[in-house]
């Protein structure tokens, strides 16, 4: 049997990309999908999208909602969303991204391959940007504990929007926001969690087909914005880490 995969879509007012986020998503070349979009309470036409998009793919399509307390996060509708999950492995895919119709069997084929040996797996992204195209790469290759700690330490190492991650993570306990400390940036925490408890996150270096948009409306500019104000979540991450780890 394939290997179900959920995909996550948080939105908050994502009108302007919705559709095409949407469409990318619906027209994927692997079947067992199912596609967990929920509303962060959003103020725009972004639910009107989405009942349109349940309404023509019933059978994958779910619809939910979620508070919207923290800002520059999807915290909420993402962990809504894990509660209602089925698939063997989960992806998140923020509404201003786009994936290319082979992008999910392209994951499932590494995944395949690795036989169920890893716990999740980054992959490289386009990044979209005023109509130009970039290839970022995933980071060195990093293998030991050590490595990556002193990786983590310096930067974060991971393209999150090409996360996969499998289902036991989030039964075990493992997928564990800090957002309230950290907004947009706990996932940065996250991935020092992971290695901190030896879970290995495994380097994909070829491209498999997600589209990272970058715009000044999105999260991570808000997140760049905070940093101006003193709010530098990164390194209040990297210290804790630091001390932590006694590195």
């Amino acid at each position: 049997m394939s290997l179900k995969i959920s995909i996550i879509v948080p939105c908050f007012n994502g009108e302007n990309y919705l559709e095409e986020c949407l469409n990318s998503i619906v027209s994927q070349d692997y079947e067992n999908i199912e596609i967990l979009f929920v509303d962060n309470e959003s103020t725009d036409n972004s639910l009107k999208i989405a009942k349109k998009f349940k309404n023509s793919h019933f059978d994958k399509f779910k619809i939910g909602s979620a508070k919207n307390i923290f800002k520059y996060s999807w915290t909420e509708p993402v962990e809504e969303a894990l509660s209602r999950m089925k698939g063997d492995y989960f992806t998140i895919i923020a509404v201003d991204d786009m994936i290319a119709p082979d992008y999910i069997s392209n994951v499932v084929k590494v995944l395949e391959s690795l036989k169920g040996e890893v716990l999740c797996m980054q992959s490289p992204i386009l990044r979209v940007q005023s109509g130009n195209m970039d290839m970022l790469t995933v980071w060195k290759p990093l293998h030991t504990p050590i490595e990556w700690k002193t990786e983590l330490l310096h930067h974060c190492p991971v393209n999150t929007p090409t996360m996969i991650y499998k289902r036991e993570l989030y039964e075990d306990n493992h997928i564990t926001y800090k957002t309230e400390e950290y907004l947009g940036a706990a996932d940065y925490d996250l991935y020092c969690q992971f290695i901190d408890k030896g879970i290995t996150i495994h380097n994909h270096t070829e491209f498999l087909g997600y589209r990272y948009r970058v715009h000044e409306g999105q999260c991570t500019w808000g997140m760049v914005s905070e940093a101006r104000k003193g709010n530098v979540f990164d390194t209040k991450i990297k210290n804790y880490w630091r001390e932590k780890w006694n590195l």
